[in-house]
């Protein structure tokens, strides 16, 4: 899982006093004192205290007990770890687990399936967390969600759809479950469209923080209190001259927690605004807006061409960087050759230096560098990757796109893994460590990882910013070095592969990494084998379906001699990976491409057995509709894509099936057994009827199955008031078992 205590204590404490708009308001007593499932989504503007308010929940209000679990969640546009659904996910479960090791018993199936891979696939993580909470022994289990506008747009679809479903189910099996998730978030059109939608099925709280301004701002006047407080403290200021503070700023109406926030930056930057005359300049000078505050703080700067370098950095890194590796970062050129000519300083004169770059637009919490608040971001960058405003004509605003950010730090990590020290053939001990087979080995990498500021985030990232940015030709050269091993060898650097570089061939190694300008300019290649096997038995085009990168998987396809199925023995086809992976796009490039194996899975089981059995809906309906497929194909225990669903409960993906009319709703597996049996087996009541509804159904459930057979009460309630005259049966009396372990 992520770190995610840190990530909570990222927000500040919550002043005495505050955050009572809401702890008083009787929808949150509503939701908290509820006895069955809930959902409560607390919707406000930026810099209303959203994340203060949600930390104060998990500590205090709503702090974990006996009775009670209680799992969060931080999500930060500016950290992959806190952006992602999956990972939100991964957070939860092991919350929930350390606070009930009783329950990890709903992990173990999906464990034993998917080992180190179960951490990336959000739909058995979900199921797995569902199972747990709703387990009779978990009691109530609170989720805290914040910042749900922050996490990525396509997760957040999926994100609301699994709670969606989730209530909805929860509705009509009358559910005795008690699990609770609260959920904060601006109010985007999105994410209120969809919680508006639900509302009108299920159990949806919404507390509108935007209705509430009058008690925030009074609560904001606590804060003011607070914050002069600690001014007097620090400055040994006079009652009087305080209160001409806090009489000034009552004065500003449409004042919020981050504009307090910057405005005391402000404040305590000039000591002078504490006397008379310095009171009349500055409140006469202080933005009456956010963005007017962002904009006096950055006009500020002297340094703006480093300045915009820095600031770039923190738009597109994929985690918040050091306060060393930022300025490392700001320093490094491509004229500079070695790592020892780099010049390295204190933690505290880099910090020192970074806030006198930026001033009060970065906070340094923990070492590492962050905005002063996501809309800080916003405020910057450009709507469009490729028409940032010229600074020239609205100053700082919109001023950095998402591009142009990403070449910026795709340079800075190429030119640094370009230095002396971390090239193979000036360096016998990497060069050795590269060819050998066990990833366990590379003690080089360790050591550079713990040794050399910023070498980790460079190996690890470099690609994917190379991928985001501004491709010009220079760029790519400066990347596809083959003849020095450079490109090669940053394939293990950034822990894609448990070999050496010479395990893989370049074109997997760029179609892995997503470089779609390296791989058009490979396939243009005389000689390029786009099937080429690597050792491990994947293609070029395995590795993009993993990666899930439409636009190389697009390129390879358009290939004259692609084989969409080529692999070796043991591997899975691409198509499985992308099903694996949960890739719609990529799904359906695949199922459209010529001579493309719709029914190849791994040894065990095939692609659309595999998509019901990872319960993806969308999926499965592109499999079915694909030319060729056959849904009556079996895995290696003879067990078809119906009875899968069967087993699993997975009634929407039933209802495809049935309606297949190749369907053969009579096969049985290896063991004999019919999708009617495992439905009965797994106890999904809802499944057993639709198959009993079925025209042809034939229920010949005579055989012995010696001690494994039992008729019960459950089997009984499941016939009642089914009309069976449709039905082909060899022992009415027992139409319907039930298989015990």
């Amino acid at each position: 899982t992520t770190d995610y205590e840190r990530h909570k204590a990222r927000n500040r404490n919550r002043v005495d006093g505050t955050c009572q708009w809401f702890l008083n308001h009787e929808q949150y007593a509503l939701w908290r004192n509820a006895h069955e499932s809930r959902l409560l989504w607390v919707s406000a503007n930026p810099g209303c205290g959203k994340s203060v308010l949600a930390k104060h929940l998990v500590d205090n209000e709503l702090q974990a007990s006996t009775a009670r679990s209680t799992c969060y969640f931080f999500f930060k546009e500016d950290n992959e770890d806190q952006k992602t659904a999956t990972n939100a996910v991964c957070a939860l479960l092991h919350q929930l687990f350390s606070q009930k090791p009783y329950l990890l018993k709903h992990a173990e199936r999906a464990l034993k399936q998917d080992g180190i891979h179960l951490h990336t696939n959000f739909s058995k993580l979900w199921s797995i967390l569902i199972d747990a909470a709703t387990d009779p022994l978990a009691g109530e289990v609170t989720c805290i969600l914040d910042a749900l506008d922050e996490c990525i747009i396509s997760d957040q679809s999926i994100l609301l759809e699994k709670l969606s479903s989730f209530y909805e189910e929860q509705i009509v099996i009358e559910s005795n479950a008690n699990i609770k998730f609260l959920i904060t978030s601006r109010r985007y059109q999105m994410i209120e469209r969809k919680f508006n939608t639900l509302r009108e099925e299920i159990a949806v709280i919404h507390l509108p923080g935007e209705d509430e301004t009058e008690l925030i701002r009074t609560e904001i006047d606590l804060v003011i209190k607070a914050e002069l407080d600690q001014i007097q403290k620090e400055m040994r200021l006079s009652p009087t001259t305080i209160a001409s503070l806090q009489d000034e700023l009552h004065k500003f109406k449409h004042r919020t927690y981050l504009w307090l926030k910057l405005v005391f930056g402000l404040i305590r930057q000039d000591l002078e605004s504490v006397t008379k005359k310095g009171r009349d300049e500055i409140f006469n000078a202080i933005p009456d807006s956010v963005n007017a505050a962002y904009t006096a703080i950055l006009e500020k700067i002297t340094n703006k061409m480093q300045a915009k370098k820095l600031l770039s950095i923190i738009c597109v890194a994929t985690q918040p960087l050091t306060v060393q590796e930022i300025s490392l970062a700001i320093d490094l050129e491509a004229d500079i050759k070695a790592y020892k000519d780099l010049d390295m300083y204190s933690e505290e004169y880099s910090k020192a230096r970074i806030r006198n770059l930026c001033g009060l637009f970065v906070s340094i919490i923990d070492g590492r560098v962050y905005f002063l608040h996501q809309t800080a971001k916003e405020f910057l960058m450009a709507d469009s990757d490729h028409t940032p405003n010229p600074r020239s004509s609205r100053g700082w605003i919109s001023s950095i796109s998402a591009q142009d950010a990403n070449s910026v730090l795709a340079r800075i990590c190429v030119w640094y893994l370009r230095l002396a020290e971390f090239y193979p053939k000036c360096n016998p001990i990497v060069e050795n460590s590269l060819r050998r087979r066990n990833r366990e080995k590379f003690e080089w990498q360790n050591y550079w990882f713990s040794t050399y500021e910023f070498y980790e985030y460079a190996a690890q990232n470099w690609a994917i910013h190379f991928r985001l940015a501004k491709q010009a030709d220079d760029l790519i050269d400066l990347v596809f070095d083959t003849c020095s091993l450079r490109y090669r060898s940053t394939f293990v650097w950034r822990g894609c592969s448990e070999h050496g570089d010479s395990m893989y061939n370049t074109l997997s190694i760029a179609s892995r990494f997503g470089h779609d300008s390296i791989v058009k300019m490979l396939l243009q290649t005389s000689g390029c084998d786009v099937n080429a096997c690597n050792v491990n038995g994947t293609t070029a085009l395995w590795e993009a379906a993993d990666n899930g990168d439409g636009s190389v998987v697009k390129l390879l396809l358009a290939a004259s001699d692609i084989d969409p199925n080529a692999r070796e023995k043991g591997v899975n086809t691409p198509l499985f990976r992308a099903v694996s992976r949960g890739y719609e796009e990529i799904v359906r490039q695949l199922v459209m491409a010529p001579g493309i194996d719709v029914n190849g899975g791994d040894d065990t089981e095939t692609v659309l057995w595999h998509a019901i059995e990872m319960k993806q809906l969308t999926i499965a309906k592109l499999l079915l509709e694909a030319p060729g497929i056959n849904v009556n194909a079996r895995s290696e225990d003879g067990r078809t894509a119906l009875m899968c669903a069967a087993y699993c409960g997975y009634t929407e993906i039933i209802d495809l099936l049935l309606a297949v009319p190749e369907i053969e709703i009579n096969a049985k597996d290896n063991a004999g057994v019919t999708a009617l049996e495992w439905a009965t087996y797994a106890k999904k009541e809802t499944v057993v009827q639709l198959l009993l509804a079925v025209p042809g159904l034939i229920a010949d459930i005579s055989r012995n199955y010696e001690s494994h057979l039992e008729w019960d009460s459950y089997g009984q309630s499941l016939i009642e008031g089914t009309d069976f005259t449709h039905i082909k049966m060899d022992n009415i009396m027992i139409t319907v078992i039930h298989l015990w372990d």
